[in-house]
């Protein structure tokens, strides 16, 4: 009995000496089987890096480890524990497999797309920079006139009249080419929008032509002698400009541009009549005593439109620019209008302070024309010719 005792207890010993030994974490024995198996032969270590949907593999060939080297083991198993977003695992071929978050590659994205946003903000504040600027510019055009006017009391006067109603500016009449004057400011914003009020005030008087019969608001002018026309139109302009390609050079000059344009013109029309004159439909005809009259016709016609815009560097001193402006309407408070206005410039820049003021002289042409029909009236009216311009820039 007393044997069998003894060898119970020393069983126990045994086996307590055994569970001590077995005392280690599983990490430690994933650890130590890994490194018997390198002990026995090379392994070929496989890492693979997801970066963003794309395996990249690495191949390393590594030395056995001695798998009772304690101190490189615990070495180990205190890194494996600090990197807890890489996940150690076996497969069936004996690879070592570490998967790597994509941490670090959408942190590379986030730079670019602050770079990206940095270097917008800077083109952005270079443009605004450079061209918040006011712009004013004293013209001088040479136009001269042609087109028709034909002015009654109403629709049917007119209709009655006819073609002796029809003064054609250019071959009844002795208007000649004028010398406006006129002026344009801007302001541009700071980017790609900017805003302009254009001015310009055309005079032109004349007479008829000898033998030249016209009849005017019932009144018929030219049979008895000298008859005065006269042709007063003020024009105003305001329009809004969008840049819809725009082109700044790291100076901040702006070097070229493509722009979409929306405005109205009004213009403030004026015809007159004086001289020796009969009255149309009395019988009278031309030999009747004439009688002097004064007539005139006032026309207040704004004529929206929008329009596209464009201008170029050629040289450092030398800009080429254009723009066409166009709209047609139909039957609008009884009226038939169409607008058109076109002008092509080379400007010269005289001079260049600090980059910011800048001083042209522009050489251009120009043609602006209007067609209005309705409640007694047929005018059309055409102004072209050549201008010059001194703009300052600030």
């Amino acid at each position: 009995m007393l044997k069998k005792l003894i060898a119970i207890a020393f069983l126990l010993v045994i086996a307590n000496q055994g569970v001590s030994y077995a005392e280690v974490t599983p990490l430690q024995q994933k650890v130590r089987s890994i490194f018997t198996q390198i002990k026995n032969n090379q392994q070929e270590e496989k890492t693979v890096y997801h970066q963003e949907g794309t395996v990249v593999d690495k191949v390393q060939y590594i030395e056995a480890v001695p798998a009772n080297d304690e101190q490189d083991t615990n070495n180990i198993v205190a890194a494996d524990q600090e990197q807890e977003d890489e996940e150690v695992y076996e497969n069936e071929s004996n690879e070592i497999v570490v998967t790597t978050p994509k941490t670090n590659y959408v942190k590379d994205d986030d730079e670019k797309d602050d770079a990206k946003t940095a270097a917008e903000a800077y083109s952005k504040d270079r443009t605004a920079k450079i061209n918040k600027k006011w712009s004013i510019e004293a013209l001088g055009w040479n136009t001269e006139l042609t087109g028709h006017v034909a002015v009654a009391d109403n629709e049917n006067l007119l209709a009655q009249a006819g073609a002796n109603a029809r003064i054609d500016l250019e071959n009844d009449t002795s208007l000649d080419k004028k010398k406006v004057p006129g002026f344009k400011l801007a302001y541009n914003n700071g980017g790609r929008s900017s805003v302009e009020f254009n001015y310009a005030k055309i005079d032109q008087d004349g007479n008829l032509n000898v033998g030249i019969q016209r009849e005017f608001k019932g009144k018929i002018y030219g049979a008895a002698g000298t008859a005065n026309f006269e042709i007063n139109n003020t024009m105003f302009d305001l329009l809004w400009k969008y840049r819809f390609s725009h082109n700044v050079e790291e100076s901040g000059r702006e070097k070229s541009y493509v722009a979409g344009l929306l405005g109205v013109k009004a213009s403030k029309m004026e015809f007159t009549f004086d001289g020796q004159a009969t009255i149309a439909g009395a019988g009278a005809g031309p030999a009747a005593p004439a009688q002097q009259y004064h007539e005139d016709e006032n026309e207040t016609i704004p004529v929206p439109y929008i329009g596209v815009e464009a201008g170029t560097y050629l040289s450092d001193n030398l800009y080429l620019k254009g723009y066409i402006r166009y709209l047609k309407l139909n039957n609008v408070k009884d009226y038939d209008a169409e607008h058109a206005d076109y002008d092509i410039s080379l400007s010269y820049k005289l001079s260049n302070k600090d980059g910011n003021q800048d001083i042209f002289f522009d050489v251009g042409y120009r043609q602006i024309s209007y067609d209005v029909e309705g409640d007694g009236k047929d005018v059309e009216l055409k102004y072209k010719g050549p201008y010059f311009g001194l703009e300052f820039q600030f």
